[in-house]
């Protein structure tokens, strides 16, 4: 394929830049190694140089493309680029979950584009030589690499962890962050996981996949912890899934069913350790002669202010659908427990709130709220425990310090990585402690061994707190 112009004029630009005795080395490589070289120093200069060709708006990419800001013509103009798909020869990640991210590598894209301007369709697409997103370039003799769908399952994830204990790769210094999950005997995750650090772990409760649903527990909280069996959250997550827009379980804070239920106006008692019911079934009105009715709990009133908000507008859905016309969906969101979930949207933005739907607690709340949750909850308690937020979010930050430590940890705050010394010469890769934790010493990239860094390599053992020289 020939150059286009656009080309030509940016290789006259780099000749002009770098300097006329570089013309021998234009001629013999078409201005190629000069270009390279710009780049390699400030590539901002030939920018000046370029018109975009064709310019692509994010709308206007066709299907099985992604619109992608400075990847096209040196990293000066946006464009559609298209992706390797599963079993495709591959040389990288776009995924950042899997190794170097567009956002990550500025650079090294450039030069990647840079070699595939001869692979550009006729449509103006272009074609990269990575993996398309949720794909990882997999190779296990690294020589022939390809794109592959890497398994994330439990019974996969629990055979890494054990795998990797009983030999030389679990080093319990670095890697205690890493937790066994509990697999049902079909191999997906059990409704119970308790997560984090051994010596400070947290229960919570997810899906058959993994995703975290309504209910946790910390040690401390002895009855909740120990009782915790998440039987509400999954039997309410399986209803959901079912197209059941009425459900009105209640559980409580740890995942268990509440002891009263009330659904369609008809009440029950719920053995909240089994999740069978007994006794009998009355009018809601009859509620308190149910032998598991608790009037400091209930009250007067089944649903609680969020879910009856909920309920009644389920309700009005169904009237209006039932007549042939489509009504607005609900807006508001609530917990398991019949209270305000703490991300609220409206139109225009979302905002983390309490409970109780009384006060704006993080203005705007960015993907979750559970840092700013735990910052108010802290404050009330008056415990002198400091977390950093996401600037102007109710989110945690990946990278969290505490005193002459730092560490990464999840969207809920949980401990998801190595413990280290609050040394600036250590920088911490968190997204590579999600990979050690899902695939261990198994994947080929190392991630384990990567998750603390210094510029020559891989931290020092002394760079980890609970570093013993007997470990050696």
């Amino acid at each position: 394929m020939s150059k286009p112009a656009w080309m030509w004029a940016v290789v006259l630009a780099a000749t002009v830049l770098l300097g006329m005795e570089h013309t021998a080395t234009a001629s013999s490589d078409h201005g190629l190694g000069l270009l390279i070289d710009i780049m390699a120093k400030d590539p901002t200069q030939l920018c000046s140089y370029v018109s975009c060709q064709e310019p692509v708006s994010p709308g206007t990419c066709p299907n099985n493309t992604v619109y992608l800001e400075n990847a096209a013509q040196f990293g000066c103009c946006g464009a559609c680029v298209s992706f390797r798909q599963e079993g495709e020869s591959c040389t990288g990640n776009i995924d950042p979950t899997y190794g170097e991210g567009y956002e990550k590598s500025l650079s090294t894209r450039r030069v990647n584009f840079l070699e595939s301007l001869y692979n550009v369709s006729e449509n103006n697409i272009l074609h990269s030589s990575w993996c398309d997103y949720n794909f990882q370039c997999f190779s296990r003799n690294n020589i022939s690499f390809t794109c592959i769908k890497p398994e994330k399952t439990c019974r996969s994830m629990l055979d890494n962890y054990l795998n990797d204990v009983v030999s030389s790769n679990y080093k319990s210094y670095r890697d205690d962050y890493r937790w066994q999950p509990v697999c049902t005997k079909e191999g997906n995750y059990d409704a119970k996981q308790c997560i984090g650090p051994r010596d400070k772990p947290r229960c919570v409760c997810v899906d058959p996949e993994g995703n975290r649903l309504f209910g946790l527990a910390f040690p401390e909280q002895e009855e909740l912890y120990n009782t915790m069996n998440c039987k509400c959250s999954r039997a309410a997550w399986e209803r959901k899934q079912a197209g059941q827009t009425t459900v009105t379980l209640h559980c409580q804070e740890n995942g268990n069913y509440e002891p009263l239920q009330c659904e369609d106006e008809w009440c029950y008692c719920v053995d909240p350790a089994t999740g069978d019911l007994y006794g009998s079934r009355l009018p809601e009105s009859a509620m308190h002669m149910l032998p598991c009715y608790n009037k400091t709990l209930v009250g007067g009133m089944y649903l609680r202010r969020c879910d009856s908000e909920l309920y009644a507008h389920a309700k009005l859905l169904d009237a209006m659908t039932d007549s042939g016309v489509r009504g607005p969906e609900s807006l508001v969101k609530c917990d398991q427990d019949g209270s305000y979930a703490s991300r609220q949207c409206d139109q225009t933005m979302c905002r983390c709130w309490d409970k109780y739907f009384y006060q704006s607690i993080a203005h705007p709340s960015g993907e979750d709220c559970q840092c700013a949750e735990d910052v108010q909850y802290y404050t009330e308690i008056n415990a002198k425990i400091t977390v950093s937020c996401k600037v102007n979010t109710g989110a945690y930050s990946q990278e969290q310090t505490q005193g002459n430590y730092k560490f990464c940890v999840d969207e809920d705050g949980i401990r998801s990585g190595p413990l280290v010394y609050n040394n600036p010469d250590y920088t911490l890769e968190c997204l590579y402690a999600e990979r050690c934790q899902e695939n261990g010493a198994n994947d080929p990239q190392d991630y384990c061994s990567r998750v603390c860094v210094v510029q020559a390599g891989e931290c020092p053992d002394e760079a980890y707190p609970g570093f013993n020289s007997a470990e050696l």
